[in-house]
């Protein structure tokens, strides 16, 4: 597996070396909720929904993209949708962006979920590579009458402290090649 680092040496897996290639995008003034400016865009190779990452886990994905500056939707945004699974038992559903963070919907109601689960991306959809880090389950909701529960999370990644961002980009070559 290829591995996105910093220069501190902290480390994330990103998947096959075949499939990604990293680059580190720097964080201007956040532009509000559930978007940041970066300042690198097409010049630099990002493309739009190329997904965002923080060492602690899913960042979101670029929304624009500009020559020298993109957009990054972030998972927290109410538009955004995250198809997942509960690492645990591969019980899944789809994490939504709320005002007061994240929540994971349409889980089966008898799905056999608690507090503490580690929730993760599925890798349906195709946008998100299957395996990063969502949050953990910090609450869940189901009434009798429903045919879903719903569960609260707390997020991996602490969205207000936000400087560095890493991105994934689909390798066309399958090679290596590191851009800082």
């Amino acid at each position: 597996a290829i591995r996105a680092h910093r220069i501190s040496g902290s480390f994330y897996d990103i998947g096959n070396p075949a499939d990604y290639l990293k680059t580190s995008l720097s964080i201007a003034e956040a532009e509000g909720l559930g978007t940041i400016p970066v300042g690198r865009g097409s010049n630099q190779l990002l493309q739009r929904n190329f997904v965002v990452l923080r060492k602690e886990g899913l960042g979101g994905r670029i929304q624009s993209v500009s020559p020298y500056q993109s957009s990054v939707q972030l998972i927290i945004d109410h538009r955004s949708r995250v198809p997942a699974l509960i690492q645990r038992n591969r019980v899944r559903g789809l994490v939504y962006g709320t005002h007061e963070g994240m929540e994971m919907r349409q889980i089966n109601q008898h799905s056999k979920i608690k507090i503490g689960d580690r929730v993760i991306s599925s890798g349906l959809g195709g946008l998100y590579p299957k395996g990063i880090l969502i949050g953990w389950v910090s609450e869940i909701r189901h009434q009798a009458h429903e045919l879903f529960k719903t569960a609260r999370l707390d997020s991996a990644v602490d969205f207000s402290r936000i400087e560095e961002v890493f991105t994934i980009l689909p390798s066309k070559s399958g090679s290596h090649l590191f851009i800082e």
